[in-house]
């Protein structure tokens, strides 16, 4: 495999491992949805059936493909970790001292 193709490749990992990051933040939700659905017997008299496992696995397959979907869109449709950078800057003292004494260095160099 050439240099190309594995650098292509690593690209295409991270970015993906990236967006599936940002989704995972949010597993707390689905790890409580499906506490309660695999401690909960009347989920058995509900769906009348003898054993729950397959719907827990769907569940559970549906939760990661939700969580990646999630990251997905979070990624390109709302932007979520510029926003959130954004947010964290605006609460950080330091980058605003930081940032006037970047002002009053680039006006020294511009006289």
């Amino acid at each position: 495999m050439g240099g190309e193709m594995k650098r292509v490749f690593r690209r295409f990992f991270v970015k993906w491992k990236y967006r599936f990051d940002m989704g995972y933040q949010f597993m707390a939700l689905l790890n409580l949805i499906l506490l309660s659905i695999t401690s909960s017997n009347h989920l058995k008299n509900l769906l009348h059936m003898a054993n729950t496992y397959f719907v827990v696995g769907l569940t559970i397959a549906f939760g990661f493909v939700g969580v990646f979907g999630l990251g997905w869109f979070l990624d390109r449709g709302i932007r979520y970790m510029e926003a959130y950078n954004d947010e964290a800057m605006s609460r950080n003292p330091q980058w605003d001292l930081m940032m006037e004494k970047m002002d009053r260095i680039l006006e020294s160099k511009e006289e």
